[in-house]
């Protein structure tokens, strides 16, 4: 017994070791080489604590672009996390947008992170839906810095329910915008029938865009967070695939 105790904990030692040595050799900053225009709507914006609530947020040319060049493929692949680098994502006038709406300002989180900007696809009846219970989004940064969630369903056709535990249930609809801060807001998605595509976006309120600010913005407690998000984002997905393909 105790030597399997060893070995595990030689094992996770190593795993930890991995995760502080390969940014060296991975990192490489991301500029956005899917070009879509997109602009936002700032207007009408419900606001709370840890989240904001966004009416009809993406310009309709952008929708129908994300749309017509997605969906199909998403029904095709079923994929529960599909990152796409889209230039928008990054863009100052995109960026200027979300600040005003979260009134702050926002930058794209670091190159090396998965959960960065993709889209996830949801169908009635799939299995392994990890987002029905109530939860708050894993911050990966120090407590210096506040880290936000943009969801948007590019296309939906679901009976999708969003539940804000200090805010109440919403009809989760097509181009509903819902900003939601890392740990400050406790909610849950839930859907039963019919399909969603939702563009996923993550933002933090400090410029750390580097190999050296990889480590330097998260701190002990941040930079394991992002090792649990990272693993779990890989075991999640292939989970998913298995289980819905």
């Amino acid at each position: 017994m105790k030597d399997w105790f060893v070995l595990l904990i030689i094992f996770l030692i190593l795993v930890i070791l991995a995760f502080l040595i390969a940014p060296i050799f991975i990192y490489k900053k991301k500029e956005g080489d899917v070009e879509i225009n997109c602009k936002l709507n700032t207007t009408n914006v419900v606001k709370g604590d840890g989240y904001f609530i966004i009416p009809n947020i993406l310009q309709y040319d952008c929708l129908k672009k994300l749309k017509t060049n997605y969906l199909e493929t998403a029904r095709k692949n079923k994929n529960l996390n599909e990152y796409v680098d889209f230039s928008f994502y990054r863009e100052q006038r995109f960026l200027d947008e979300l600040s005003k709406i979260v009134g702050r300002k926002l930058f794209p989180v670091n190159s090396i992170d998965q959960q960065r900007c993709w889209i996830r696809y949801y169908f009635g009846g799939m299995k392994a839906n990890y987002y029905e219970n109530l939860h708050q989004d894993r911050k990966r940064y120090g407590s210096h810095i506040k880290q936000y969630r943009v969801l948007i369903p590019i296309y939906d056709t679901s009976d999708t329910r969003f539940t804000i535990a200090n805010y109440g249930s919403i009809r989760f609809e097509e181009n509903m915008g819902v900003i939601i801060e890392a740990e400050n807001c406790l909610h849950k998605v839930e859907i039963k029938t019919g399909e969603r595509l939702l563009l996923i976006m993550d933002y933090i309120t400090e410029d750390c865009d580097t190999l050296g600010s990889h480590y330097s913005c998260r701190n002990v407690d941040g930079y394991f967070k992002w090792i649990v998000d990272t693993v779990w984002r890989g075991v999640s997905t292939v989970y998913y695939k298995i289980l819905n393909n």
